[in-house]
């Protein structure tokens, strides 16, 4: 094991040799690109701005219960979650042996419960979603639901669950950006953060990863499911 200083002005703790070499070969194979960091993360981030600010032009007079719709839309986007993450990201299921790829055999490769900090932003690549990723949760999910709030529900339920749907992701982005940034950061002190940090972080037990802690944003459905692993542990 090493011991690290990132630009974040604190010491890592010891990285596990693997986790080293995982680590350097991801840095060395991935290509050169100016799309990296903070760009990548301001770029999700103006996704969300841009989805709400269109769906309030789009909206038209809301009644209350079209309002309350975003309830329903929000449960659903927290399951759509905790499903993705259950089974093709942790089980190689075609089409979707991507994702599995992606998450299961590099993700979780490049971070583990006793190193989760990325060292520098050109590292957010580990972290944060690919532009495939993305369309297939927008694309494939998210667009078929919008059309049946559409069809089904109003004009203005459809446009709320666009809004929700993109700022969803942001969310899940934002709070699993902040997983792997310092616990001391100004992020990792936000109130709460602690705790859902430390949810997050039982999930990179390789021995618990593929059977609890599914949720990354809000652990709605892990609790529902049985599948919260400080809940399981008592």
């Amino acid at each position: 094991m090493t011991m690290r200083t990132g630009i974040w002005g604190a010491s890592f703790g010891p990285v596990p040799a693997d986790i080293e070499a995982n680590r350097s070969a991801h840095r060395s194979e991935r290509a050169p690109t100016r799309f990296g960091g903070w760009r990548h993360f301001a770029a999700i981030i103006a996704l969300g701005i841009l989805a709400t600010s269109l769906s309030a032009r789009m909206v038209r007079a809301p009644a209350w219960w079209e309002w309350a719709s975003l309830a329903p839309a929000f449960l659903f986007a927290n399951f759509v979650e905790w499903v993705a993450h259950r089974y093709p990201m942790h089980h190689p299921m075609k089409p979707l042996a991507v994702m599995y790829e992606m998450h299961a055999l590099r993700h979780h490769r490049l971070f583990a419960e006793s190193s989760m900090d990325a060292e520098t932003p050109a590292d957010f690549d580990m972290v944060l979603f690919t532009l495939p990723s993305l369309a297939f949760f927008m694309l494939g999910v998210a667009l078929p639901v919008a059309a049946l709030f559409f069809a089904l529900v109003s004009w203005n339920a459809g446009w709320f669950f666009v809004a929700l749907a993109l700022d969803y992701y942001v969310l899940y982005e934002c709070f699993h950006l902040a997983y792997h940034l310092p616990e001391e950061s100004v992020v990792g002190r936000l109130p709460g953060m602690a705790r859902l940090r430390r949810h997050h972080t039982y999930h990179h037990d390789r021995r618990l990863m593929a059977h609890w802690n599914f949720n990354v944003t809000f652990p709605i459905f892990d609790r529902l499911f049985g599948t919260h692993w400080e809940r399981a542990r008592r």
